[in-house]
């Protein structure tokens, strides 16, 4: 009796861990977007049990494809590389349902750095972003609503100053 409640414990939780796995960012991507994989066929309506639709962008004369899904609180787009447009590039998350270890979109400054001790700060004025890159996880960036004043370390950003984005490249 003991060992079938154990038994079905132990199914409960793989059942759990696999249904948080799929909210989970990761370094290479998301479960099932990782850089560097192929994109999902143009003109799906479905993905990985979601709604998806393409999408085109352009910007300083380049263009490329991306699916969109749609998650609670936000979207997270899945974008192609430049040539071929076959291949994962870069992943752009808008919703707090995923994460990185305790980071989501809406965690604040203090969070980042309570997580990781060195950043990199780079201005992007053309998107009004400021992109806050942790030094010992370089393929991911946290994007901030981009202050009046531009600071050269993150210790200079208010504290409070919250996620927008995080994007997987």
């Amino acid at each position: 009796m003991m060992i079938r409640h154990l038994l079905y414990g132990l199914l409960l939780l793989s059942l759990f861990s696999a249904c948080s796995a799929g909210r989970k960012i990761r370094p290479d991507g998301l479960s099932y977007a990782r850089l560097g994989a192929g994109m999902p066929k143009e003109g799906r309506r479905r993905w990985r049990g979601k709604d998806v639709r393409d999408t085109l962008f352009l910007e300083e004369g380049f263009a490329w494809r991306a699916v969109v899904l749609q998650y609670p609180g936000g979207k997270v787009y899945v974008e192609s590389d430049f040539l071929g447009q076959e291949t994962i590039n870069r992943i752009r998350i808008e919703s707090p349902q995923l994460h990185f270890r305790e980071l989501r979109v809406g965690s604040t400054v203090a969070e980042l750095m309570a997580t990781f001790p060195e950043w990199e700060v780079t201005d992007i004025p053309s998107f009004e972003r400021l992109d806050l890159m942790p030094l010992a996880q370089p393929s991911l960036h946290f994007l901030l609503a981009r202050p009046e004043t531009i600071p050269a370390r993150v210790k200079d950003i208010d504290p409070q100053a919250r996620v927008v984005a995080i994007v997987v490249m």
